[in-house]
């Protein structure tokens, strides 16, 4: 029976991928991965792999041994420490893999390089530097992992003192963002690129602590000629997820996720679904992106389920 391998499926992406693969691909089985056990995983696929820490030595190997054994049709890759390993294993990422470009993953998983991208394309971005470049007019900034993602590892630091905490055991592995309040002005947005045809989402979001509760689908020109410079700035199929702010009217990006997002279910639920469309695609079953209208003022709720074990 034909086979896709999803990787990290205990996190929250990964869960989501599963449900959305098992309701939408009834002829193949989904197996997962993941360094954490089987569980609450197990609930969703079909078997669950034991594969180590992508930061780990065997890491590479072990996957690639996986592989060799299921033989799968594909292999989804989740977490940004698997995409930072595999974008250095060009021969064994064939086309079974789902993962962006090397040149997206090595731009887009660094928030420097990420700025200075979105600068270079002409792109508004909040002012990102390295936290040694920092000048004492600037404060309040936000102090943050550059090679972090999911409002993780961050701390508003309003004084040079605290920041000389960070540059002394930073070892250049922090970033400053400019400071613009946030409340109830933030902004997920998916795009996907197939063929040249272009779909994409605005959603503004209700986070609590580094998870996305709430998402409204809003209507915003300035975002969408936002979304649209920097899917024509890309030339080949994508899927990412841009994460900004409004400064006024002014959508500021402060990070772009080169992979599937902790959204993925609650947008595939109202009809944007990205990720069965690169399924499909790599497949070679889909050749063109639907139309995809989704009305506005549609809200996705998260709550949360109980799982027993037998």
């Amino acid at each position: 029976m034909n086979s896709i391998i999803v990787t990290g499926a205990n996190g929250d992406i990964g869960l989501s991928i599963g449900r959305i693969l098992k309701e939408s691909m009834n002829d193949f089985k989904i197996f997962g991965t993941d360094c954490n056990g089987e569980w609450p995983a197990k609930d969703i696929y079909d078997d669950i792999h034991y594969l180590p820490n992508a930061n780990e030595k065997g890491y590479i190997e072990n996957l690639k041994k996986l592989v060799a054994v299921i033989n799968p049709k594909l292999v989804i890759c989740v977490t940004e420490p698997e995409l930072k390993k595999i974008s250095n294993e060009n021969n064994f990422c064939t086309k079974k893999f789902i993962v962006n470009e090397n040149f997206l993953l090595n731009t887009f998983l660094d928030k420097l390089s990420t700025y200075h991208w979105l600068k270079d394309n002409n792109t508004d971005a909040l002012l990102t530097v390295d936290i040694h470049e920092v000048k004492s007019n600037q404060f309040p900034v936000f102090v943050k992992s550059r090679y972090g993602h999911g409002n993780q590892n961050y701390e508003l630091v309003r004084d040079m003192n605290r920041l000389d905490n960070y540059k002394t055991n930073s070892r250049n592995n922090y970033v400053a963002q400019e400071y613009i309040p946030f409340t109830d002005n933030e902004y997920t947005c998916a795009i996907i690129k197939i063929n040249k045809k272009v779909n994409h989402l605005i959603m503004k979001r209700k986070l609590e602590g580094s998870n996305t509760v709430k998402i409204e689908v809003v209507e915003n020109k300035h975002i969408s000629d936002l979304l649209c410079k920097i899917s024509n700035a890309i030339n080949h199929d994508f899927f990412i997820n841009v994460q900004l702010r409004l400064d006024s009217d002014s959508p500021k990006i402060f990070e772009i996720n080169p992979r599937f997002s902790g959204t993925s279910m609650m947008r595939h639920k109202i009809g944007f679904q990205d990720v069965l469309w690169m399924v499909k695609k790599k497949l070679d079953v889909l050749n063109e992106l639907p139309n995809c209208k989704i009305h506005s003022g549609i809200q996705v709720f998260r709550a949360f389920d109980e799982i027993i074990k037998k």
